[in-house]
């Protein structure tokens, strides 16, 4: 009789044992399942994240180019209006000295 009841009980104990070790699997499985799907969706947002700051910084760069360009045509400009009254004084000042 109580070898049947320690049979018994051994039987319970493994069947609660294997039942724990799938339990324990599954949950390994599932958390492995999160933690890759966390990981992606952290990479996506990583992903869209540098790309509208990599736009801002290239639409930035346009804007400082064209402003670049703006002031280059202002001083093309200055530059032309003011040469002739200049080659006027370097050629006075060498003839004349």
């Amino acid at each position: 009789m109580i070898r049947e009841k320690e049979l018994e009980i051994s039987v319970k104990i493994e069947k609660v044992r294997s039942e724990s070790d799938a339990m324990i699997e599954r949950a390994r499985i599932e958390a492995a399942e999160i933690i890759n799907r966390f990981n992606a969706e952290g990479n996506e947002a990583a992903e869209e994240y540098y790309n509208r700051e990599l736009e801002a910084i290239r639409n930035e760069i346009a804007h400082q180019n064209e402003l670049n360009k703006d002031k280059e045509v202002s001083v093309r400009e200055k530059w032309e209006k003011n040469l002739p009254d200049a080659i006027d004084r370097i050629v006075k000042v060498v003839t004349f000295g």
